[in-house]
């Protein structure tokens, strides 16, 4: 004999009658309300009352539409996440939901429906990917490295970290696979006889500066090309590393952002070599910048030089003759 279900654990039903279309639904709330959801059969019916029903103990609310997983991810990265990361960040994780996450992932399914072998798939799948690579001057398929597999279930973590709170959800489901073991890359610095024939290759080359900051700094490129002239001030002999310069996505160009961490923002002391390779490299740049510039202007005698426009790493414009402060270092 089936046990009838007492008053306040809700119920099933099929409207209209004989359409084979099945309701749950739960008794009224504090504020009234008797959230109800629609089912295929009355087993589903079922189910989904039980389901209800826990969400409503957790102090959800049963009657919310969960959003599809595209839909979800898409405004958590746009929305919740982008607003606190890097441009850099951002486009990795966009690149990661775009290639990887999505495209093994159930379409039709919304964020409360996915379970962890849904994840599991979606990972596995990424590591039997593969990409071009140029070896030995051929192109060949390599697999991906298990690296980007988890990248990808590590944002689908924190993405459903954020559905947990927000949809109340019984638990993040991409928590529960196991994660991969990954190896970090090797990395071989050069030694000094390498630095030695690397300064020695460059030497008198307009990127000579460029190279002695990276090899006597170890500064990251974004650093480097974020450089500007008010970051370096040969009065106190001193580098101050204020931001980085990064590039954008959608159309808009080169950034110049925050370093990457609060400890990259950082202040050093100049080298000898150096306090004395900077005045001629500007000198070199800005005499360079004017013969390129030189024009004739209407009505003007010869040798007049015009403005010319020319973007900033800061998002300004600039209309100086000369390497700015506001315009970066032109390496």
């Amino acid at each position: 004999m089936r046990r009838k279900r007492a008053n306040d654990e809700g119920t099933i039903f099929e409207y209209p009658e004989g359409s084979g279309v099945w309701w749950a639904q739960l008794p009224p709330d504090g504020y009234g309300k008797r959230p109800k959801r629609k089912a295929k059969s009355q087993k589903e019916a079922l189910a989904l009352l039980r389901t209800m029903q826990k969400e409503r103990e957790r102090g959800g609310d049963p009657g919310t539409e969960y959003p599809l997983l595209e839909e979800f991810l898409y405004h958590w990265i746009e929305h919740t996440k982008r607003p606190e990361i890097s441009e850099k960040t951002y486009q990795s994780y966009e690149q990661m939901i775009r290639l990887y996450i999505l495209p093994h992932m159930p379409k039709k399914l919304r964020v409360n429906q996915l379970r962890s072998n849904h994840f599991e798939i979606m990972r596995n799948a990424v590591l039997k990917m593969t990409r071009r690579k140029r070896i030995s001057g051929e192109l060949v398929d390599v697999p991906l490295s298990s690296r980007t597999a988890q990248l990808a279930l590590t944002v689908c973590v924190m993405a459903f970290d954020v559905a947990f709170e927000r949809y109340h959800l019984l638990r993040n489901e991409a928590k529960l696979v196991k994660t991969l073991k990954t190896s970090k890359p090797k990395i071989v610095p050069l030694d000094e006889d390498q630095m030695v024939k690397l300064l020695d290759a460059v030497e008198g080359h307009r990127l000579e500066l460029l190279y002695y900051f990276a090899l006597t700094y170890g500064f990251r490129k974004g650093e480097l090309l974020g450089l500007r002239w008010s970051d370096i001030d040969l009065k106190n002999k001193t580098i101050t590393i204020s931001g980085s310069l990064q590039e954008h996505k959608k159309g808009v160009g080169l950034i110049r952002t925050k370093p990457k961490t609060e400890s990259s923002e950082r202040t050093l002391p100049l080298t000898d070599d150096l306090l004395e390779m900077i005045p001629l490299h500007r000198e070199a740049i800005e005499r360079e910048y004017e013969v390129r510039h030189r024009r004739k202007a209407p009505g003007s005698g010869p040798g007049t030089l015009r403005p010319t426009i020319r973007p900033s790493f800061d998002g300004r414009v600039c209309r100086k003759r000369s390497a700015s402060t506001t315009c970066g270092i032109r390496w």
